[in-house]
């Protein structure tokens, strides 16, 4: 099982994320699959160094944090948004009353959750979720490659920007680049190895339905194939 320290140096390259061209159309698919979030109470669950949340208090959405991660809460409260950060392990009962938040927000985290104990975290976000609010959930898939999301960071950039700019971002992000690189080996072979659950096709899907919420569409592939994304009503 990977320890805090882990967490501590993975949270310190983290933020890599924030130049992939692939992350950042994952964070704005959430956002947009709520509508308008001003004044919404919203639940972002393991919500790391804070990248979604900033997003979702610049929306206008009022905005509690969970992790319990105290480095990545650190990073998240030198960012500036609105955010109440709490520091929580998520496999616990939530700190909430039932019925709290309009929203909650999940991104690449309940795959690190064993599924002996994933069944009570969806449970949990059921009971905090207003009726008639939503849940919006990514995880990563069982085929989880990391090589990929770059190479579709790459061809998207290049489309974008050029080749020229590409490569010099590039050169920038070599360093942090290969840390990511060995950091998702190493949380890849806790999922080989039982500790972690990447998602299999429909098991996200089927997560929510079994607690209560209704499908909002069908599961989407994103993240550069990497990761599935749900929606679910309550």
């Amino acid at each position: 099982m990977l320890d805090k320290n882990f967490w501590k140096k993975y949270f310190e390259v983290y933020d890599v994320l924030n130049r992939l061209i692939p992350y950042k159309m994952i964070l704005d698919e959430m956002i947009r699959a709520t509508g308008e979030l001003k004044d919404r109470y919203v639940l972002d669950l393991g919500s790391g160094t804070g990248n979604l949340a900033v997003m979702l208090c610049d929306g206008g959405a009022k905005v509690t944090a969970v992790d319990y991660s105290s480095e990545g809460q650190e990073m998240h409260s030198k960012k500036q948004d609105c955010s109440n950060i709490i520091l929580h392990d998520i496999t616990q009962s939530l700190p909430f009353c039932d019925n709290s938040f309009d929203v909650v927000f999940s991104n690449n985290t309940l795959y690190t959750i064993s599924q002996k104990k994933r069944r009570k975290v969806f449970k949990e976000i059921y009971r905090v979720v207003k009726k008639e609010g939503m849940v919006v959930v990514c995880n990563l898939n069982d085929l989880f490659d990391p090589k990929k999301i770059y190479f579709a960071h790459i061809k998207e950039s290049v489309t974008r920007y050029g080749l020229w700019k590409t490569v010099v971002d590039l050169f920038e992000l070599v360093i942090p680049t290969i840390n990511m690189f060995y950091y998702n080996y190493l949380i890849k072979k806790e999922n080989t190895q039982g500790s972690y659950a990447f998602f299999k096709k429909e098991e996200q899907a089927n997560s929510l339905k079994e607690v209560g919420f209704s499908l909002l569409g069908k599961t989407k592939s994103c993240y550069a194939g990497q990761a599935f994304f749900d929606i679910g009503i309550k």
